[in-house]
């Protein structure tokens, strides 16, 4: 009997007697690709460590485009910008960013505040015509220079990274460096300090005069300019001064969503009013009246979560989901109640996907169609509109302490409780990881996905097999485990004789641990995969490219005899592996005996 295909996932909700040959008892750590098991991503340290976990974090763009991350620990928040961690924090309880027509603007509590143009150095120029403000990120660049390096003939306008200090200086004199008299030339007047990495520069200007200003550089020689280095984020961020006290509850609601056919914004999830739905003036997040405030379908209860799909807001409650058809709410909207029979209590769980939304409740993840938001049904959803994702397929906590998830790429990342459970959509199939500590998910710009770890930030690395540990700030095994019954061999009252087992199997290198193990309510046998010696280069069999490529195929000369036999495959990465360990192909020699139960 043949066993290739695992894409039914994991599966443990049913008898072994009602799964299908593509289903597994377990599958944790292992991801499923083209028919076969591969051991996850490793996970490497990107951020920190920091001096509280991380609670959360924000992507935000500047006015030119570039990529902000703020990291929230505590009550403070640390800026990323490009990469590049910058010095110092912001001061926050609470945080939330919003796009907005010139960059971003966030959200502390009732205080909105925008943002002051944040370039980072890899852009040239900006042109500063009469009032200007802005900050600048000091990083290194490839062609800067360093005290290490070689050194053109001569420095005048060039930049010098000093590997010592960790600091770039910029040459304002024409100067000639070596190896050894660099560090004494760096204190001399040929040479301006500009910054150290990650030193925020905070420049104003106010002269009625054009000016250019060298980011490349980051200097400039006008005495017209006022620039030092900013420890306090909020100095960067200026107030904007809300129009009442209800903009003052809507900026303090956890729920803030744009819409783009009425650009409006609308907030909602307020503790001390969660049934209403604040919506501003177009365009204006700091303008809500009192008259914008709408509370639709009472019945339902609080409002627990907000998104925008397609040309609606989509309100989720306590107890159900509702939208507005139209252009606009405030002007033709009409509120209509969704057929969806549930709603949910963990808004963060709640997620765009490919045609639908998903979301968790009670021990459930679920999804219903978008097509709900323009069919309009008399009576219960059909199951093609409306689906129980896990029902029948994994035991998920019905009343987890913490529950939030992500989408991307087709993978549904539901983190509850730190362990955490990806859903592939196409599949139709879940897969377990754990090891990590999880308490945000969310992704960069280069499309990483990030994961708060304890007091770190990580994200997922295909070079790596193993885990970074920020308690023990070493990297760690990946244990790993898939579980599925033998089905198919003989009837319910019939015996079977395994005689042989043969396992194909990829990567692991020499350090392979990894156990093979089958059982039957009669016996059991188990064994140890051989590392490979065989060599082959190309593209695999499940569409991975790789340099050098492990196959390699293990016999185990088993004699087990029983009716319901249930495979076993177990162990952990080593340090050293460069090629993920994956399991390619499973072949067992079952034939039924005379003999009968």
């Amino acid at each position: 009997m043949n066993f290739y295909n695992f894409t039914g996932g994991m599966v443990n909700r049913k008898s072994p007697y009602l799964m299908k040959t593509d289903e597994l008892i377990q599958l944790r750590n292992f991801d499923i690709e083209g028919g076969g098991l591969t051991i996850r991503k490793g996970t490497k340290k990107l951020y920190g460590p920091y001096d509280k976990p991380v609670d959360s974090i924000h992507k935000a763009l500047s006015a030119k485009g570039h990529e902000i991350l703020f990291i929230k620990t505590g009550e403070t928040a640390q800026m990323v910008v490009g990469g590049v961690a910058c010095n110092g924090s912001l001061l926050c309880t609470t945080f939330q960013v919003l796009p907005v027509t010139n960059g971003f603007a966030y959200l502390v509590g009732g205080i909105g505040r925008q943002m002051i143009p944040v370039y980072r150095r890899c852009d040239e120029y900006v042109k500063m015509t009469y009032q200007w403000e802005g900050a600048l990120v000091i990083e290194k660049l490839p062609d800067d220079y360093t005290t290490d390096g070689e050194f053109p003939a001569d420095l005048y306008e060039k930049n010098i990274w000093d590997t010592q200090t960790d600091s770039l200086y910029y040459a304002v004199a024409h100067t000639t460096a070596t190896k050894e008299n660099i560090q004494n030339l760096l204190q001399t007047n040929a040479f301006v300090r500009i910054g150290g990495r990650g030193d925020v520069l905070h420049m104003q200007f106010g002269e009625q005069n054009e000016y250019v200003l060298n980011l490349k550089t980051g200097y400039c020689g006008s005495s017209f300019f006022t620039v030092w280095v900013e420890n306090n984020f909020l100095n960067l961020f200026p107030d904007v001064p809300t129009m009442s006290d209800t903009a003052k509850w809507a900026c303090a609601c956890p729920y803030f969503v744009w819409h783009p056919a009425s650009m409006r914004y609308f907030a909602a999830g307020h503790p001390d009013n969660p049934t209403a739905l604040y919506v501003s003036e177009p365009n204006e997040w700091y303008n809500f009246s009192s008259y914008n405030v709408l509370y639709p379908h009472l019945h339902l209860g609080g409002i627990t979560g907000l998104l925008v799909v397609e040309k609606s807001v989509v309100v989720c409650y306590e107890h159900g989901w509702s939208h507005y058809v139209g252009a606009d709410p405030m002007v033709d909207g009409q509120w209509s109640l969704l057929s969806a029979p549930d709603g949910t209590n963990y808004g963060k769980t709640i997620c765009l996907t490919p045609g639908s939304v998903s979301f968790f409740t009670r021990g459930e993840l679920l999804s219903f169609s978008s097509s709900m938001l323009t069919v309009q049904m008399l009576y219960s959803p059909s199951s093609s509109l409306y689906k129980f994702l896990s029902k029948e397929k994994l035991s998920l906590p019905t009343s987890p302490e913490k529950a939030f998830a992500y989408y991307k790429d087709g993978n549904y990342y539901l983190a509850l409780d730190n362990v955490l459970y990806v859903y592939h959509v196409s599949l139709g199939a879940f897969t377990c990881y754990d090891g990590f500590s999880c308490s945000c998910i969310t992704e960069d710009y280069q499309g990483r996905i990030l994961m708060g770890n304890k007091n770190c930030v990580v994200c997922f690395d295909s070079s790596l097999s193993t885990d970074y540990n920020p308690v023990t700030e070493e990297n760690e095994p990946i244990s790993y485990e898939a579980k599925f019954p033998v089905l198919g061999a003989v009837s319910e009252n019939e015996l079977a004789r395994c005689s042989e087992v043969v396992v194909k199997h990829c990567g692991g290198g020499e350090g392979l641990r990894c156990t093979v193990k089958l059982t039957s309510e009669r016996g059991h046998c188990e064994g140890s995969l051989i590392p490979s010696n065989h060599l082959q280069y190309g593209i695999s069999p499940w569409n991975r490219r790789y340099y050098s490529s492990h196959f390699s195929e293990t016999v185990f000369p088993w004699r087990v005899s029983g009716n319901m036999f249930c495979l076993e495959i177990s162990g952990g990465t080593a340090p050293g592996d460069t090629v993920p360990f994956s399991v390619l192909n499973i072949y067992l020699e079952l034939k039924k005996e005379r003999n009968k139960l």
